[in-house]
């Protein structure tokens, strides 16, 4: 007798459904994972510069003229904003970090400021009226003691709260 060596199409045919099962459970999952970490690491870039600001304040007893340049170098000291992954662009960034004086709502450098608290905002990306990660959180960070989080899209572009739907963090 001839033997054959392969598979059958009703064996192919299940591989590929399993293959397809795996995938729609685990693709959400790793959405899931890439959000949060991005979310985690907006955190952190926050925290950095508030760190940087205090001690700046501390050398110059305020927070005029604070410049992160020396920790990135793509930082836009007229504007006060960063763009986040660190070294990405205004295109390829998730998040926007922008840093001003409480009081005058003006990056920290500018002349007019008197640069006595600061608040900074990360805002998530938007293509157009889409965001980017429609499911992940904008922060607000201030000066003084103000630490909230929102999913509501343009909530923290006042510089004033989170809206009425956020969480603390």
């Amino acid at each position: 007798m001839k033997q054959n060596n392969g598979f059958t199409l009703i064996e192919l045919m299940m591989v590929v459904v399993v293959i397809a099962i795996v995938s729609a459970i685990a693709y959400p999952n790793y959405r899931n994972y890439v959000e949060r970490k991005d979310l985690k690491n907006a955190q952190q870039e926050v925290l950095r510069l508030s760190a940087e600001l205090e001690r700046f304040k501390n050398k110059n007893f305020s927070y005029k003229n604070f410049s992160a340049k020396h920790l990135y170098s793509d930082y836009d000291e007229a504007a006060g904003e960063l763009y986040l992954p660190v070294g990405s662009t205004a295109s390829s960034a998730l998040y926007k970090i922008t840093l001003v004086d409480q009081k005058e709502k003006k990056p920290l450098t500018d002349a007019s400021v008197l640069g006595q608290n600061w608040v900074m905002k990360a805002e998530r990306i938007a293509i157009g009226s889409t965001l980017k990660q429609p499911k992940n959180y904008d922060l607000l960070l201030s000066s003084t003691g103000m630490r909230c989080m929102t999913k509501t899209g343009n909530a923290v572009a006042t510089f004033t709260d989170c809206g009425d739907d956020y969480e603390t963090w």
